[in-house]
C-alpha cells in the first residue's frame, strides 16, 4: 500500500490543463537529480506523484482514494489557468488538502492567462485575527500572499529547462539556485564526455583509414610488381621464339 506521494497533481479536466498536468507528472518522476547535490537535498529523488485521470461525478463528494492520496502527498501542484476556477474539484481539493498541510507546500503551475485571474482565491490571501487594543475585539482582515509557481505559459522546453526546477526543488527539499547550478555542471561534464567520445572516434577511424590507404598502397604496389614479373617473363618468351619486335612492345 502506498503511503507517501511526493505531490498530489490538481486540475480541471480540460485538454490544456490535462496536458500539462500529464507533462509536469512525467517531467518531475524523471527528474534527474545530480550526484552532488543527493547529500544536500531532503529527498534523493522524486519517485511518486498521484494524478487522478478521471473526471469526479458532479454530484458527488471527494472519493476515499482522493482523500487519502491528498493526505499522504506532501505538495499539492495546483494547474492554474482560466478554466481552474470554473472546477469545484479543485476548490474542494484545495480546502481538503489544508486541513491536514499548511499553505506554503501548495505550489501551482500557470498554464495561461494572468496569474491574478487563474490563481484560486484560497491560494492568494490569507485570513488573520487581530484584536483591536482600543475597543478590545478581534477582527479579521484578508493579508495577500503569493504561491510559488512556475510558469508554462512559455515554450515547452524553456519552461521545462527554466520552470520545471522551481517545483523539483521544492519537492527535493533544496535550493533552486543549487539546483540549477549542479545541474548546469552535470550537463557541462556530460557535453564534454560526448565531445571527447567524438574526438576519440574520429581519431581511431582517421588511424584506421590511414591503415588502410597504407594497405591499399602495398597491394596495389605489389600487383604492379607481380604483373611486372610475368609480362618480361612473357617478353622473355617472346625472344625465344625470335619474335623480337613483339617482345620490346610487350616489354
Amino acid at each position: 500500500m502506498i503511503d507517501f506521494y511526493n505531490a498530489f497533481i490538481s486540475y480541471k479536466h480540460a485538454p490544456l490543463d490535462m496536458k500539462i498536468a500529464e507533462h509536469v507528472q512525467r517531467s518531475l518522476e524523471h527528474f534527474h537529480v545530480p550526484h552532488k547535490m543527493k547529500g544536500k537535498a531532503k529527498h534523493q529523488k522524486i519517485s511518486r506523484i498521484f494524478r487522478d485521470k478521471d473526471e469526479l461525478p458532479i454530484t458527488s463528494d471527494l472519493t476515499e482514494t482522493i482523500i487519502d492520496a491528498l493526505k499522504k502527498s506532501e505538495y499539492l501542484i495546483v494547474i492554474c489557468s482560466t478554466n481552474t476556477k470554473q472546477s469545484m474539484w479543485v476548490k474542494r481539493e484545495i480546502q481538503m488538502f489544508l486541513t491536514t498541510h499548511t499553505r506554503d507546500k501548495i505550489l501551482t503551475v500557470l498554464c495561461d492567462g494572468e496569474p491574478q485571474d487563474v490563481i484560486p482565491e484560497e491560494l492568494t490571501s490569507v485570513e488573520k485575527e487581530y484584536y483591536d487594543t482600543a475597543t478590545g475585539f478581534p477582527h479579521t482582515v484578508k493579508i495577500p500572499i503569493e504561491p510559488l509557481s512556475c510558469d508554462y505559459r512559455l515554450p515547452m522546453k524553456r519552461a521545462d529547462k527554466e520552470e520545471l526546477p522551481r517545483l523539483a526543488a521544492a519537492l527535493l527539499g533544496c535550493s533552486y539556485d543549487e539546483l540549477q547550478r549542479r545541474n548546469r555542471q552535470y550537463k557541462m561534464r556530460r557535453a564534454a564526455a560526448v565531445i571527447g567520445v567524438a574526438f576519440a572516434g574520429l581519431a581511431a577511424f582517421g588511424i584506421y583509414a590511414a591503415i588502410s590507404r597504407q594497405q591499399i598502397k602495398a597491394n596495389y604496389v605489389e600487383s604492379l610488381r607481380g604483373r611486372s614479373i610475368n609480362l618480361a617473363y612473357e617478353s622473355g618468351q617472346l625472344i625465344d621464339n625470335n619474335k623480337r619486335t613483339d617482345a620490346i612492345h610487350l616489354a
